[in-house]
């Protein structure tokens, strides 16, 4: 069946596929890219390449992101707190985690450290999550801190209950940078049990168990 006929008139979110519009060939002739014309649901026109379409990448005109963005404005301005300690730990874990320029952000987001799609997009659901602190010196905890910020795996904790879990996990020098194996691994893109097999099984120096890369038998 030709391509045509078989997608004419398929619906992807919000957008319908008119026709296909354009092919892009490579010199053998085979087709590089096919752009497809379609009509979103809020009466706009637009172009797109065929795989942002029907993969889902692309779901509107960008009338879905617009919503999208006046509903988060609004729901800042309509929470009441903006001034609270909960709201600014919501502002300061998802820094942590994206904000490239920020001061922590090689120690979270640069590891690898995400925080959950719900609370991500949501202080709503993040504050329902977690409630309000038990008191002014209560901030957010991970109890694993090798893991993201998810519900299971986040509380309100002191700054002592904080430096004794960090305190339960041994940390070594890696390049002048105390970080626990779990981290170093994340850091260098190897795998915990590798680096801590070379570490406490081999006896390997720990700038060396991140340095030497993994040997890949067979071909």
């Amino acid at each position: 069946m030709p391509l045509e006929t078989h997608i004419t008139g398929k619906q992807f979110g919000r957008l319908t596929v008119l026709h296909v519009s354009s092919r892009t060939l490579r010199p053998n002739g085979k087709v590089l890219r096919i752009n497809l014309m379609c009509e979103c649901t809020c009466g706009r026109f637009i172009e797109l390449g065929k795989l942002r379409v029907t993969q889902g990448h692309t779901q509107s005109c960008r009338c879905l992101h617009d919503e999208q963005v006046t509903a988060l404005g609004k729901s800042m301005k309509t929470h009441g707190m903006r001034w609270t300690k909960v709201y600014h730990a919501w502002l300061s874990m998802k820094d942590r985690c994206y904000n490239k320029k920020g001061k922590h952000y090689k120690n979270y987001g640069a590891i690898g450290i995400r925080v959950c799609r719900r609370w991500k997009s949501s202080f709503e659901n993040f504050y329902k999550d977690i409630g309000d602190p038990p008191s002014s010196k209560h901030s957010i905890d991970r109890k694993n801190p090798f893991g993201g910020y998810y519900k299971m795996n986040c509380r309100w904790a002191t700054a002592l209950i904080q430096a004794n879990n960090q305190r339960r996990i041994k940390k070594y020098n890696f390049f002048g940078e105390l970080l626990p194996i779990g981290l170093a691994a994340r850091k260098y893109n190897l795998r915990p049990a590798l680096v801590r097999k070379r570490i406490r099984v081999f006896g390997w120096p720990p700038e060396k168990a991140v340095s030497v890369p993994v040997k890949k038998f067979g071909h």
